[in-house]
């Protein structure tokens, strides 16, 4: 039998149906954390294995091993009327079988698909729902429908402050129903290695290494990634370009690459099980994101100690405070960002310092600790009206 946290007024056995059609990048890394996190309620996953990247079959096993009920439900990222019936039909049945007192959605489309079958339920589950990175901003459809299914959503859960804000300026629910319940680091798995050592091991002794991480898509901005790094390299003779990730503009970028000859300094290594060695060989991690709702790949290389240029947008924002702040620069001004990669690297014993402090800031701040702790709060106001 599960029993939940001892946080608030005892409510025993309550079960959670995560719901994750984003079986890839931050959303799943965020689901993992919450399955690491050992909550100790009853929990189910329904998911889809459209997009899973190459960690997503290690997540499903973990939590199997943690007891999770799981589902697999055919959902796609795209609004496709005859594709999305089958698979409000096939969450239903997921939703029947388990039986959740609380479904809680993960990203745009699970979280539309989770909302109307929840509806549809004698026993109606409560919905939380995390955007991760609100759809509202991709036009008037994706506006009205966020917009319609915020009256049926019990809570919303942000994983950054500025994600809050962001929810709060869009009127989708007042303050008292959005919960802020923050990531994990894990600062004993990325902790500090050498770089020299990594740099060794990859073959890249005597280079200074720019990194990017995540999927090659509009929202994480290789084009600018890229822009950064020929900059740097005409300023920092010897420099090499290293892009961890995969996704829809792999080919145009490829083509980038090739239309400026860059194959000799620039690769694209695809998606990697442990990143790791390339965070600790990098001189910097450039993050040239148009928007996140957290950004683990920047907490991720400052838990390790690397430095980490990063434009100033939702979700990173929160990643970066204090003194870490000034190494953020505009959206889109990539000037500034090669700016900001020559001082790092020009000053590197002070950009290191400010580095420590900041890693030992954040692995206070996101701990599994604080996840439980919040999530469960937020289950247990989420369930309170239907139990």
């Amino acid at each position: 039998m599960y029993v939940r946290s001892s946080v608030g007024p005892e409510l025993e056995a309550i079960s959670v149906l995560h719901v994750l059609e984003a079986t890839l990048g931050g959303t799943r890394r965020y689901v993992s954390d919450i399955v690491d996190a050992n909550v100790g309620l009853k929990m189910g996953l329904a998911y889809s294995v459209e997009r899973a990247d190459v960690q997503f079959p290690e997540l499903l096993v973990r939590a199997r091993v943690h007891g999770w009920a799981t589902y697999e439900v055919p959902m796609v990222r795209s609004i496709k009327p005859v594709t999305d019936i089958s698979c409000l039909l096939a969450l239903r049945r997921a939703m029947v079988a388990f039986k959740p007192d609380v479904v809680h959605a993960h990203s745009s489309k699970a979280g539309a698909l989770s909302r109307i079958v929840a509806r549809t339920l004698k026993k109606r589950p409560s919905v939380v729902y995390s955007p991760h990175s609100i759809a509202s901003g991709l036009g008037v459809a994706y506006r009205f429908i966020e917009n319609g299914l915020a009256t049926v959503t019990e809570r919303f859960i942000a994983v950054s402050k500025s994600e809050r804000s962001q929810l709060l300026a869009l009127g989708l629910a007042p303050q008292s129903q959005i919960d802020v319940v923050h990531p994990v680091v894990d600062g004993r798995y990325f902790e500090p290695k050498s770089e020299a050592a990594a740099k060794a091991a990859l073959g890249l002794t005597g280079a200074t290494v720019l990194l990017g991480i995540g999927r090659l898509s509009d929202q994480k901005n290789p084009f600018d990634f890229f822009e950064i790094a020929a900059r740097v390299r005409a300023a920092v003779p010897g420099t090499k370009a290293l892009w961890v990730g995969d996704g829809e503009l792999r080919g145009a970028l490829e083509k980038r690459i090739a239309a400026e000859n860059a194959s000799s300094w620039f690769e694209i290594l695809g998606w990697r099980a442990d990143v790791r060695s390339y965070i600790a060989a990098a001189d910097l991690v450039i993050s040239a994101s148009r928007y996140e709702s957290f950004g683990y790949a920047t907490v991720e290389a400052l838990a390790m100690e690397r430095p980490v240029i990063a434009s100033n947008v939702l979700g990173t924002r929160d990643i970066m405070l204090d003194d870490l702040s000034k190494m953020m620069y505009a959206p889109k001004d990539t000037r500034a960002a090669v700016e900001l990669c020559i001082s790092a690297l020009r000053l590197r014993q002070h950009t290191a310092e400010i580095v420590r402090k900041g890693r030992i800031a954040l692995l206070k701040r996101y701990s599994s600790d604080a996840l439980r702790l919040d999530l469960t709060r937020s289950y247990q106001l989420a369930a309170e009206p239907h139990l």
